[in-house]
């Protein structure tokens, strides 16, 4: 198909896909600021790249067929798969859990940022805050989801949190955070170990002590609650403690972690 050709339906298919997105988000903006900023993150990305191949098909399948050129029916009829080729891509960088799509932000990350009013970290210790809080809207609630175990008992701690953070980590999701977040080198044998078919136990071995320090609270009550300042120093508005089980009764464990029973040795 002639690059002359391409470009000239690219050109009339852009032209069509800017007029009635503009249309859209006229219309949107009457009913609010919300609705007008999902038109926007739609239209960047419809707008961001496309080889428009796909209108350039079915003009030239129109013409070859009918003999007729320059049908603006059939320009609409492109404009339309472009928009359905945006659909499919919002629904697949959702249920893939991609952040970037042909350059930027993915339709689901532009409105998260915009939009959404607040963000939930997980798997994110202390010293990983100075880089992902960069990230999140100035605005943004930021909710922290954070394991903690107020006991000296650090064998024993690390054991039971390396399983838990094994079925966790091998979600591909939790991979790429972990990647982003630097520790790609130290967590590899771990998404070696699910890869290899070897299981839960064979991945919870790998995790270093320094990932499970890392991203679980744990040590003396005082050093714990000095830990989980951190968080709420760093920019964390509302920290949401779970207690690791299976080393401390749950009741025992909140009052040790509670400033009024510093004394108070484990």
């Amino acid at each position: 198909m002639p690059g002359a050709f391409i470009k000239s339906i690219r050109s009339r298919i852009d032209a069509r896909l800017s007029s009635y997105l503009a249309e859209k988000r006229e219309f949107a903006a009457r009913m609010g600021d919300s609705r007008a900023t999902l038109v926007d993150a739609i239209t960047e990305l419809t707008m961001r790249g496309g080889k428009r191949l796909r209108p350039a098909v079915v003009y030239a399948a129109h013409s070859a067929v009918t003999g007729r050129d320059d049908i603006d029916a059939v320009i609409d009829v492109g404009a339309s798969l472009e928009l359905l080729q945006t659909y499919l891509l919002i629904h697949d960088d959702w249920m893939d859990e991609d952040s970037e799509r042909r350059g930027g932000p993915t339709v689901h990350v532009a409105l998260a940022r915009e939009v959404g009013d607040g963000v939930i970290l997980t798997c994110v210790g202390a010293d990983d805050l100075p880089v992902v809080l960069p990230h999140c809207a100035p605005h943004h609630e930021v909710v922290a989801w954070i394991t903690v175990c107020p006991s000296t008992d650090a064998a024993r701690v690390r054991a039971i949190a390396r399983r838990r953070l094994a079925g966790y980590l091998a979600a591909p999701a939790y991979e790429a955070q972990q990647r982003w977040l630097g520790r790609g080198d130290a967590l590899e044998p771990v998404w070696a170990a699910w890869r290899d078919g070897r299981g839960l136990d064979a991945a919870a071995a790998a995790i270093p002590d320094s990932v499970v320090d890392a991203l679980v609270v744990h040590g003396a009550p005082e050093a714990c609650r000095e830990h989980l300042a951190r968080f709420t120093d760093a920019g964390v508005t509302t920290p949401i403690l779970e207690v690791l089980p299976g080393v401390l009764e749950f009741h025992d464990a909140w009052r040790l972690l509670a400033p009024d029973t510093a004394d108070r040795k484990r």
